[in-house]
Order: structure tokens, then sequence, then C-alpha cells
């Protein structure tokens, strides 16, 4: 099983973009996205890498690690993360979808599918049990007055 305290989501994200890539390589897929799409891919993968940046910016600015192996010691609950409870995935699956319709192959259309599943049966239960261990009350009112996505 996949332990979330030692394997983080942007090493696999990593390991999927390289496992896309080399498919991209020796399988030689068509491209199924009109040249439009490709534009659009381009500015949702900036969107997303911005609001990942953004958010990642909010922990820094808390002085709380973002690092999974590391014991969070602030609740943060603004700039982005007032409308989502998860921005840094929201971001980085902005990221994925943008990355597959500016390549528009089918192999890179597997990352943000294949991320979404990890993140929302592996890591954000495991992140969500954690914040409320240590966050207690504080975190059950954010999780009653954000949603997990959007």
């Amino acid at each position: 099983m996949l332990d979330p305290k030692r394997v983080r989501p942007p090493h696999i994200l990593f390991l999927m973009i390289a496992a896309a890539a080399l498919l991209n390589f020796f399988l030689r897929p068509g491209n199924v996205i009109p040249a439009w799409g490709h534009v659009l891919g381009a500015g949702l993968f900036f969107i997303g890498m911005a609001g990942l940046s953004a958010a990642r910016m909010q922990f820094k600015k808390h002085a709380t690690p973002v690092r999974h192996s590391e014991t969070p010691v602030t609740l943060v609950t603004d700039g982005l993360f007032a409308y989502s409870r998860n921005p840094m995935y929201v971001g980085a699956l902005t990221m994925c979808f943008g990355l597959a319709l500016w390549v528009g192959t089918w192999p890179f259309f597997l990352i943000p599918a294949l991320l979404l599943i990890l993140l929302k049966f592996v890591f954000i239960p495991w992140e969500e049990k954690l914040m409320a261990e240590l966050f207690g009350e504080q975190y059950n009112e954010y999780v009653q007055r954000h949603r997990r996505w959007l």
C-alpha cells in the first residue's frame, strides 16, 4: 500500500509524466486534440501552476510545512484555502489536464485521471484524518464551511 507520509503526490506525478512521455516515445500515438485545444491546454497548465504556487506560498506565509513527512503547525484557511480545502491538488489537476490538452495524446490524458483517483482515495483521506487529529474542532468547522475541491 502507498504510504502518504513517505511518497508525496509530486513524486507520483513526476513518475506518471515520465511514463506518459515514454509511452509517447515508443508508441507514437496520434494527436487527438485540435489546434485550439493545445492553446487552451497551455493556458490551463499555467493557470494550474499559478494556483499551486499561490497555495504553496500560503503555507510559507504561515510557516507551516508542505511535506507529508513534517507535521503541520497551522491550519491554513486563507488565500485559496478560503475557497477549497485542497487548492494545491486543484492546481496540480488543472496543470495535468492542461498538459494533456497541450500535448494532445492519450497517454497524457491518463495522468489527471490516475492522479485524481490517488488523491481521492489515498492522499486526501490520510491528510483529512491527520488534520482532524491535529486541529480538532477548528478543522471540523473548516470542513463544514469549505468544499473539498471547489
